[in-house]
């Protein structure tokens, strides 16, 4: 029996599948009980070329898959909900029931929450209609609290900073948002992230990447210049050397030839007497 290793809260032992916001392919969560109910989403570190091998007290595991719980906002599960309903609803104020019917009911309660943050509200009690602009609105918040939180280490690995403090100072903050952006945006729906991408743009980090690019020489494309320039040019040497000949040829075309016969006689065909 195989065994694995699963690093997770210890009040979060309730397992369950879900589709995932993003792909909708079925995934392990891990869910806290109620009443704060919290859901984890279990992520999987793929194994390098070497097996690893864990030592535990009472027994080996070899080799040892390991397996993370990280936090996940319900939120997103509720947006790719409205999201995949979007038509059905029609622009139209529901009934909160109706807005959760495709979620899994594990979730129900805890999404209900929600709602308020994503959807404009009536006058009556439990009626909602999704709302684009709440919805950017929430991501927005989501993006700068994961930019606030990413390592500095993570943000130096993304560009290679300028001299200018200034001119560093905004590449970090762009960098930060970019690299928040793509971890937010890898849990929403295509169409959501689609909608919402021009909102998350960084013009001066794009500009200064372009600038690099622009000012630093591929080695291939130089390399393939000068085989190509070198080559032309030694294939001209040779066309001229052959066009001129070598010393002995130039003076053999000097040689009286007159009444001589030609090389090509002696390998005549021979015709045979009558």
């Amino acid at each position: 029996m195989s065994s694995a290793i699963l690093i997770c809260p210890g009040n979060a032992k309730d397992i369950i599948q879900l589709p995932h916001p993003k792909t909708r392919e079925l995934c392990h969560f891990l869910r806290t009980p109620q009443p704060s109910a919290c859901l984890y989403e279990v992520i999987t570190f793929e194994q390098t070329a070497a097996k690893q091998t864990l030592f535990l007290p009472d027994r080996i595991l070899a080799p040892a898959p390991i397996h993370v719980a990280s936090p996940i906002d319900i939120a997103f599960f509720l947006i790719s909900a409205l999201e995949q309903d979007a038509t059905k609803h029609n622009g139209r104020f529901v009934d909160a029931e109706d807005l959760l019917e495709s979620l899994h009911t594990r979730i129900r309660d805890s999404a209900e929450n929600h709602l308020q943050h994503l959807c404009d509200a009536t006058t009556t009690p439990g009626f909602f209609r999704p709302s684009a602009r709440k919805v950017q609105e929430w991501v927005a918040q989501r993006v700068e609290a994961v930019a606030a939180a990413l390592p500095g280490s993570m943000v130096d690995s993304l560009v290679t900073w300028p001299a200018s403090h200034e001119e560093a100072s905004q590449l970090a903050t762009e960098a930060r948002q970019r690299a928040a952006w793509g971890l937010v945006a890898s849990y929403l729906p295509d169409t959501v992230e689609q909608r919402i991408a021009p909102s998350f743009g960084v013009p001066a980090l794009v500009a200064f990447e372009a600038s690099r690019r622009a000012t630093v020489i591929n080695p291939n494309e130089f390399m393939k210049r000068s085989v190509v320039g070198d080559e032309a040019g030694l294939m001209a040497g040779v066309a001229k050397k052959q066009k001129k000949g070598s010393m002995g040829v130039e003076a053999l075309k000097k040689v009286n030839t007159k009444g001589m016969k030609s090389m090509t006689s002696f390998f005549a065909k021979k015709t045979r007497p009558p």
